[in-house]
């Protein structure tokens, strides 16, 4: 018999460093390129408006929230939306422990990003 060959699917070309590597972690777990492409770009955006609330804080000058506050609720909740369509937790006990998982994973991916652009 021949050998199973796995496919990857090949990242968007729109998404950022951040969002591509994200992918080609995940890229061997779905065929569902659009979701994962949501997932990951969702993860980016939250990552950079968490990044600029920690430089500039949640106000503004004038005592409003910052917009990036919005920015980064919205694209938390674009991530979790794409990561239950595309069944990465199954049961709130193993949806738990893979959030763990998926956060050490995210954490190590930030770390090496941070450690290039040194």
């Amino acid at each position: 018999m021949g050998k199973h060959k796995q496919t990857h699917i090949k990242s968007p070309d729109w998404l950022d460093d951040l969002a591509r590597e994200l992918f080609k972690t995940l890229n061997k777990q779905t065929k569902d390129r659009e979701t994962l492409s949501l997932l990951c770009d969702s993860y980016s955006s939250y990552v950079t408006a968490s990044e600029m609330l920690t430089e500039h804080g949640s106000l503004l000058l004038d005592n409003k929230p910052h917009p990036a506050l919005a920015i980064q609720a919205q694209a938390w909740a674009r991530y979790m939306q794409a990561y239950k369509i595309l069944g990465l937790g199954k049961t709130a006990e193993s949806q738990s422990q893979s959030d763990d998982l998926d956060m050490k994973e995210l954490e190590e991916l930030g770390g090496k990003l941070d450690k290039e652009e040194d």
